[in-house]
């Protein structure tokens, strides 16, 4: 039973790594701090099993370089849900200090490298079979401290910048709600491990020994982790962003409920109208459709049944607007037309002066004289 659950946790963790870093639509940030976090989890689990089964002894120098994957899982889940609440939201220089624990642990670490394997087994077999007053223990006790108090203060900031931003992740994503839900269950195990882990401190007080608290703590972070990974793999909603959309159908089923797809359209228009996305010359479907966090074949689907129109045709709207404002304007007598249809967001002329008479019937030129004239 312990190792079906092991190897369960495991490979979810790490098969979830490998599903979200090969996903190549949707948030792209958001999934890469997604595989960061499972590949921090998967790692946690695998070392503190090997220590548990006494695999370790085989390979102890392996073991010690997996001690640093539980660095990863407090801020990769952090800039996680600071990308999942903004879809703009990038590294800043001091957001590096947040390597700084984890580099310290890798160096606090290397001394088990130069030991011979022989010799680093045996360190880990005090460590992990001594008391809380053994010399492997007390030795280790500052970088465990400090883990201790790093996780803590993530934990809390973590559901800090939540539980401030979880509205904001609902609506920022079609499947924002299954994501805050999530989020919201792991957060909750979390705090529930901490507690848990002062419980197993106090047992290490009491007892002395270090093997039944590491027991404990180690089957509870097993089973909880397997519980919240099996909830994230059973969404269709989160799964979706790892499948590309294989169909013979010009539009596969989107899953989107005509409310969820009334919502796209209107930030498709708020993107369109305020921000003015079509002054982009490059901008092309699958672009537009990663800042709706929706797939390239939905967002055609929505733009096709709300406006009847294709998104090139869309977009050329858009910009044949914003050219026949320009090219009417007094003010910009003196700019030439093809200047001004730069300008407008088209990138040739040719294309430009397709579009425009498509719409009007007229030339740029002289619909300008006209106007101007």
């Amino acid at each position: 039973m312990e190792f079906l659950t092991v190897f369960l946790s495991c490979f979810s963790a790490f098969f979830g790594a490998v599903l979200f870093l090969g996903i190549r639509h949707g948030n792209r940030k958001q999934n890469i701090w997604l595989a960061v976090f499972c590949i921090g989890l998967g790692g946690t689990i695998l070392r503190s099993y090997m220590l548990f089964s006494g695999h370790y002894l085989r390979f102890p120098l392996f073991v010690e370089t997996l001690d640093t994957a539980r660095y990863l899982l407090c801020p990769a889940l952090y800039f996680y849900i600071r990308t999942a609440a903004d879809n703009r939201f990038r590294l800043r220089k001091y957001d590096l200090a947040h390597l700084i624990p984890p580099l310290l642990n890798t160096a606090e670490r290397l001394h088990a490298h130069a030991l011979e394997s022989a010799r680093a087994a045996h360190y880990l077999t005090q460590w992990l079979n001594g008391t809380l007053s053994g010399p492997a223990f007390w030795g280790d006790r500052v970088p465990r401290i400090v883990f201790f108090v790093y996780f803590c203060a993530f934990t809390f900031l973590c559901a800090r910048y939540y539980l401030k931003n979880r509205t904001q992740i609902e609506q920022t994503s079609h499947f924002g709600r299954y994501y805050s839900a999530w989020i919201a269950l792991y957060l909750l195990m979390t705090i529930l491990l901490v507690i848990l882990w002062g419980v197993c401190l106090v047992l290490l007080v009491l007892n002395g020994s270090f093997l039944p608290a590491f027991q404990i703590l180690f089957f509870s972070i097993a089973g909880a982790l397997l519980i919240w990974l099996l909830k994230l793999f059973s969404r269709p909603e989160i799964l979706y962003r790892a499948r590309p959309v294989k169909s013979d159908k010009k539009y596969p089923a989107s899953g989107l409920n005509d409310h969820e797809a009334d919502q796209c359209y209107a930030r498709l228009r708020e993107l369109m109208e305020k921000e003015e996305e079509y002054l982009n010359p490059d901008l092309n479907l699958q672009e537009l459709a990663g800042k709706l966090n929706i797939h390239k074949n939905y967002l055609s689907q929505i733009i096709n049944e709300k406006t009847g129109r294709t998104f090139i045709d869309l977009v050329n709207g858009y910009r044949v607007e914003k050219a026949k404002q320009l090219l009417s304007d007094p003010d910009l007598v003196n700019r030439t037309v093809l200047d001004l249809a730069f300008e407008s967001g088209f990138n040739s002329k040719a294309p430009f002066n397709l579009a425009f008479k498509k719409r009007t019937g007229e030339s740029p030129s002289a619909w300008r004289k006209k106007r101007l004239f």
